[in-house]
């Protein structure tokens, strides 16, 4: 068996990590147990989970191998015993940013006496293909939608085994990979290519650079066809943009011609040695000095005091024997090539001073525009427009300065000065204001209640997750209780005088006077359908499934209308695929990667907001309004802030705190000026 690990753009986004791992048995007792293959991602990863999935990996592994007495089947379960018990203890110690944002798979593939055994399990997005001929089967598919069982949080749930045939291929995909090889029917070239040899399959995954430029995730094929690889160390196969090939040329050509003239010159001056060189049996021999002159250029002249004209007498060595002229030979040779490092280096030291001038050009420029900037900013009490105004120049200001801090010269300390001074202007004009220590309201009790997601209603804040029954109520004032409850949810919206409370794939309960109360089953609006959230209009409950890009309605009243499902988008417009999050007042704002705004009335598209603002937004993960409330609430725990927008995209008001480093939901008070920021276990006031 062969298997291929393909990795496309690993540094295409911050917030997302990925990574395979392969791993062999190495001794008699780990044959029985078979190769075990692992591959997943991370989306919205923060800076302590760089590590994650290695971590994860390396128990897996541990554990599975260990288990050697037992069958592959019951070592994998023992190993998922394992891998669940330490996501549970990270939970615990109140770090759940991975939940629902990790995907990954386990694959153990052994030999048993006449057949090959598979035994696999996932969690999240990740896919699984059984290639059997022409044949492609999604294996994985009955792991899509499973009952997770209440906390301890169990990530890992079901086993699925079979037996597999010597001409099977599996393949593993993150989610946008497979909707990448989807698209071109990549599976299906796969599958018919028989037999698959590495050749052909570097054929078939012969992508453009434009093709590929796009696109983050992994992709992991086992093939039983093929012989196992006799390489000691297999590295995945990256698909990434070319860096640019270096070239002698780009840096030497502004100095090519005078390179040329330099040549000629030399050649010129050591002519009647080059001569001798030619001759092969030498006799004593005296030359004619010659003599010539040699005109100097003017612009040479500027930089030395050279005369016009250079007059130069040579007189050739007398050679005596052979070996004489070796080794005088060599030692030209040697001059010559410390004549034109010495040569290189002055044009060197030339180029840099001709680079050195147009940093300080450009920091005088963007000094002009700082200053520029500061007058508007006098005026802002009497002209509200000079605010933009300066803002625009800081922005660019900021920009063209990035780069000149990057770059090693004498200018640096004063490039670096003068961008804390932007930001610090910028700052104040984005309106952000920088927490040290924001005000606590709650600490949850590690190992206690591990929340996930929070809903605002009737002055209180409840405290909900998918891998936990009950709820957990806390008052504004800071005080807390736990609401038993025989449920756990995924997601929650409020309904007029109710909490509506979601559980997949299709639950719906009603919570008023702090007890759960009717609950109802959503008539399925389409097969495969999974819904990552909702929200509510006057009555009326709506869906966001992100994966089929379509927003679902359930007219009012909701006791008919959970039997009557239809789609809300027009059918001539474009679908909502890859979007994080949505909200509603009367119109629908969704959330899109790449931190997109786009706003939906009556089912069609009306407009998108430009986020102009500063920081500029690098992952933004949740967006929250509601009809009574003028702003837009966007949460992006990358940057560990809160942003508040209008709803033009006019920035309103920004906190970011370095205590917010596990930023996971938000709710905001009736007025629209309390925000709670759920990071971790604690909960975070904030109020303007």
């Amino acid at each position: 068996m062969r298997v291929f690990e393909f990795h496309f753009n690993p540094k295409l986004k911050e917030d997302l990590i990925f990574d395979t791992f392969c791993y062999e048995p190495t001794n008699i007792y780990e044959r029985k147990m078979g190769s075990l293959y692992l591959a997943g991602e991370i989306k919205n990863v923060l800076p302590q989970n760089l590590k994650f999935l290695d971590n994860l990996a390396e128990i897996i592994k541990k554990e599975y191998y260990s288990q050697f007495r037992q069958t592959p089947e019951g070592a994998l379960k023992e190993s998922l015993k394992r891998a669940n018990e330490h996501l549970e203890k990270i939970a615990k110690k109140g770090d759940v940013s991975w939940l629902g944002n990790l995907s990954f798979s386990i694959l153990g593939v052994s030999l048993q006496k006449n057949f090959w055994a598979l035994n696999f399990t996932k969690t999240g997005n990740v896919k699984i293909f059984l290639l059997r001929g022409d044949t492609i089967t999604d294996i994985s598919k009955n792991l899509e939608i499973q009952d997770l069982e209440p906390y301890p949080l169990k990530v890992f749930i079901n086993i699925v085994s079979g037996k597999l045939s010597p001409l099977d291929k599996i393949l593993v995909f993150s989610d946008q990979v497979y909707e990448f090889f989807t698209a071109r029917d990549l599976m299906g070239k796969i599958a018919k290519a028989a037999p698959l040899d590495e050749k052909k399959l570097k054929e078939i995954l012969k992508f453009g650079e434009k093709e590929t430029s796009e696109i983050s995730g992994i992709c992991l094929l086992c093939d039983l066809s093929l012989p196992k690889a006799e390489e000691k160390e297999k590295k995945p196969i990256i698909f990434k943009k070319p860096a640019e090939k270096f070239s002698w040329i780009g840096v030497f050509s502004p100095v090519a011609k005078f390179l040329k003239l330099l040549l000629n010159l030399i050649k010129k001056i050591f002519i009647p040695v080059l001569d001798v060189f030619r001759i092969r049996k030498l006799s004593v021999k005296k030359f004619s000095p010659s003599k010539f002159s040699l005109k100097i250029p003017s612009s040479f002249q500027k930089l030395t005091s050279f005369p016009k004209k250079l007059n130069i007498r040579f007189a050739p060595y007398k050679f005596r024997n052979f070996k004489s002229l070796i080794k005088h030979k060599n030692t030209i040779l040697i001059a010559t090539f410390i004549l034109l490092l010495l040569i290189g280096g002055f044009f060197s030291q030339r180029e840099k001073q001709s680079q050195f001038k147009k940093i300080e050009a450009s920091l005088n420029k963007i000094e002009e525009k700082v200053t520029m900037a500061e007058g508007f900013l006098v005026l802002k009490e009497t002209n509200p427009e000079a605010v933009k105004k300066a803002d625009i120049l800081l922005k660019e200001a900021w920009n063209e300065i990035l780069p000149i801090t990057e770059v090693e010269s004498p200018f640096k300390d004063k490039a670096l000065s003068l961008k804390n001074s932007i930001e610090t202007n910028l700052s104040a004009s984005n309106k952000l204001e920088v927490i040290s220590d924001p005000a606590v309201l709650f600490d949850f009790e590690p190992g206690k209640f591990v929340p996930q997601r929070m809903i605002y209603f009737n002055g209180n804040l409840y405290f909900f997750s998918p891998f936990s029954n009950n709820l957990f109520k806390v008052s504004t004032d800071g005080k807390g209780n736990v609401l038993e409850t025989a449920q756990s949810f995924n997601l929650a919206a409020n309904l007029s005088d109710n909490v509506l409370f979601f559980l997949k794939p299709n639950k719906i309960t009603l919570f008023k006077d702090d007890a759960l109360k009717e609950s109802f089953d959503l008539k399925e609006p389409y097969s495969e359908f999974n819904f990552n959230d909702f929200s509510s209009y006057k009555g009326n409950v709506y869906f966001l499934d992100s994966k089929k890009g379509e927003i679902i309605q359930y007219p009012a009243p909701l006791e008919t209308g959970i039997n009557k499902p239809k789609l809300w988008l027009n059918q001539s417009t474009k679908k909502v695929t890859d979007a994080l999050s949505f909200a509603m007042d009367g119109k629908i704002w969704v959330l899109q990667k790449e931190n997109i705004i786009n706003q939906y009335l009556a089912g069609k598209y009306q407009k998108t907001l430009n986020l102009n603002f500063f920081p500029p937004p690098k992952s933004i993960f949740q967006i929250f309004t509601s009809p009574t409330l003028p702003y837009l609430y966007l949460l992006e725990p990358v940057q560990s802030r809160i942003i508040i927008i209008d709803k033009t995209g006019s920035i309103i008001k920004q906190f970011q705190s370095d205590k917010f480093d596990n930023l996971n939901d938000l709710a905001v008070s009736a007025n629209g000026r309390t925000i709670w920021l759920l990071n971790g276990l604690t909960i975070y006031k904030v109020s303007f």
